[in-house]
C-alpha cells in the first residue's frame, strides 16, 4: 500500500510521517575490572549535534532495511562488532519541529535496542570506550 493509500499524505489529514531510527547499549561484564560495562560513542567536536557527548550506536535506517537489520548494521559500522540477539527495549516519538515550509510536524520514531555483548570488555579498536554502567550517569551529567 503506497503512501497515498494510507492517506499520510492527504493535506489537513492531522497524519504525520515518522523517521525511523535506532539506538544500541551494548553491554557486557568485564571480569578484569569486576563490573558492568556499556559501549559509548563520544561525538566528534566538529559534529552538527551531539559535539563531544557520549551517546550508544545508531543512526538512521535505511531505506529498505526494517529496524533490527539497521541496529545490527550500526553496531557493525560504528564499532566493530557482530551481534546477535539485540532486544527491543522501548520506541520513542519525537517532535522534531514544523518541515521547512512550516507546515506539517516531523517526527522522529527511535527503536533503542540492548544487548549483551559477551566480550571480556568493550574497549574496541575504533577507540570507543566502555565505562562502568553504574558511573554513565554521573559521567555523562559531567560533558554536558
Amino acid at each position: 500500500m503506497n503512501a497515498a493509500e494510507q492517506g499520510t499524505r492527504v493535506p489537513g489529514s492531522g497524519r504525520h510521517l515518522a523517521t525511523p531510527r535506532v539506538l544500541i547499549f551494548l553491554t557486557c561484564f568485564n571480569q578484569a575490572r569486576g563490573e558492568r560495562e556499556v559501549l559509548l560513542l563520544k561525538g566528534a567536536p566538529t559534529k552538527r549535534l551531539w559535539a563531544n557527548r557520549y551517546n550508544g550506536l545508531g543512526g538512521h535506517v535505511e531505506a529498505a532495511e526494517d529496524v533490527y537489520t539497521a541496529a545490527v548494521r550500526e553496531v557493525r559500522e560504528e564499532a566493530g562488532i557482530e551481534v546477535r540477539d539485540l532486544s527491543l527495549r522501548g520506541v520513542v516519538t519525537i517532535d522534531a519541529g514544523a518541515d521547512e515550509a512550516g507546515r506539517a510536524s516531523r517526527r522522529v520514531a527511535v527503536c533503542f535496542y540492548r544487548c549483551n555483548s559477551g566480550a571480556a570488555g568493550l574497549d574496541d579498536a575504533r577507540g570507543n570506550a566502555g565505562m562502568a554502567a553504574d558511573r554513565c550517569t554521573a559521567r555523562l551529567s559531567a560533558v554536558g
